[in-house]
């Protein structure tokens, strides 16, 4: 007795495309996709020649005729994947056709079926912003058939979940009876959502008409975007006594001359270094700039990135702070005291002379943690030298300043 080998087989977890009938890679940009080359599609439901494209055949996805497609934004996932190979003359079944004819061509049209046919494209628009889809719907049926063939674009971030309509894109009837030379040329941006994502798919649909559909080609399909001059996927900012460390990584640059690091130093932004950049490039890469020591406090970064054109662009802001070295931190230049507390505490700042007589008293009262005041000695004082002491809960300092 022969045993089936049936049953087994409907056990096995496979899929479609285990069995290699699509290529579901998202494809980069620029992408186009003609059907001058009649080998790419040679057998009945089988698209793995043709990568990023599929014919889906849209069963279940209306429940009437003349259903409008801007409406119909279900995923079907293309649960049954569509194409009749190496058509030379109109069908009349319903789905997903490639037309060798003059000018070759793959085609769809609606029936009680086939209720919603479309094809499925998915792209990769990393690094790239103002998606633009462009294609020509073109009339390939002369029968008298005078079906209304509406036709709609949809697109969604990823390959799973309902799709979003493109109005602009929409085609209220994309045929004429009689005659096959009519050309119906679409040229849409997609909304921003679809800028510098590794996953979009969009889907060129038709559903079923009243009365016999006609055959709609869709051809000369392209997609375009702007590359973005640099991807910045991190930049931080992390401290290192009283230094910084700069740390940012792109994932692509385009024209990139380089990084101005720039720091925000009393409300004002100056540059501190010009990094510079790698060009053009598809890889990842890492720079860093450390800082000089910074005085205590909070201090803010950020990168002016520039093309070789001079166009820049900025990067968001980050900041650290920089914590005291010691309890209390006392800078004399010139005639300015400047002193710092790295806790809380109350603080007296005296000035005294070389007899050690009280001269002045510049500051004292509270000051929060990381507070700095900055004081001046000079006024009503003759020139000679001088002892600043400043003295708080937290310890005691002493510097000495000469007024000229």
């Amino acid at each position: 007795m022969r045993r089936s080998l049936l049953p087994a087989l409907l056990l096995l977890p496979f899929t479609l495309s285990a069995w290699r009938l699509f290529d579901q890679s998202a494809q980069t940009l620029p992408f186009s996709q003609n059907w001058s080359n009649t080998g790419l599609i040679t057998t009945d439901d089988n698209w793995s020649n043709v990568p990023g494209v599929i014919g889906c055949r849209g069963d279940g996805l209306t429940a009437a005729e003349n259903v409008d497609p801007q409406t119909v934004l279900t995923a079907d996932d293309c649960a049954v994947v569509d194409v009749g190979a190496n058509r030379t003359t109109n069908n009349t079944t319903g789905g997903v056709h490639e037309y060798e004819i003059t000018d070759p061509v793959v085609a769809f049209q609606g029936s009680g079926t086939a209720d919603a046919p479309y094809l499925l494209f998915t792209i990769n628009t990393t690094g790239r912003t103002g998606i633009n889809v462009s294609y020509n719907l073109r009339d390939i049926d002369a029968s008298a058939d005078d079906a209304v063939q509406q036709v709609a674009l949809h697109y969604r971030v990823g390959n799973t979940g309902n799709f979003t309509n493109v109005a602009a894109a929409y085609v209220a009837d994309a045929a004429t009876a009689n005659t096959a030379t009519q050309v119906t040329p679409v040229s849409v941006a997609l909304p921003s959502a679809a800028d510098d994502k590794a996953v979009v798919q969009f889907r060129i649909m038709t559903t079923n008409a009243t009365g016999n559909d006609e055959l709609v080609g869709v051809d000369d399909v392209t997609v375009t975007g702007t590359a973005l001059p640099v991807e910045l996927s991190m930049f931080t900012a992390t401290t290192d006594g009283a230094e910084t460390l700069l740390r940012w990584t792109t994932e692509s640059e385009t024209n990139n001359a380089g990084f101005a690091v720039e720091h925000e130093a009393g409300q004002k932004w100056r540059q501190l270094a010009f990094v510079a950049g790698r060009g053009t490039t598809a890889e990842r890469s890492t720079y860093s700039f450390r800082t000089d020591a910074l005085t205590p406090g909070i201090h803010r970064f950020r990168l002016r990135q520039v093309d070789f054109d001079g166009t820049a662009s900025y990067s968001p802001v980050v900041e650290v702070a920089v914590a005291l070295a010691r309890p209390l931190v006392l800078d004399v230049r010139g005639t300015t005291v400047q002193m710092s507390v790295r806790e809380a505490q109350a603080v007296r700042v005296e000035a005294f002379d070389v007899l050690g007589r009280r001269v002045a008293v510049l500051f004292a009262g509270a000051m929060g943690a990381g507070e700095t005041q900055t004081l001046r000695l000079g006024d009503g004082l003759t020139s000679g030298m001088y002892v600043v002491r400043v003295a708080g809960e937290r310890g005691v300092e002493s510097r000495t300043l000469t007024l000229r």
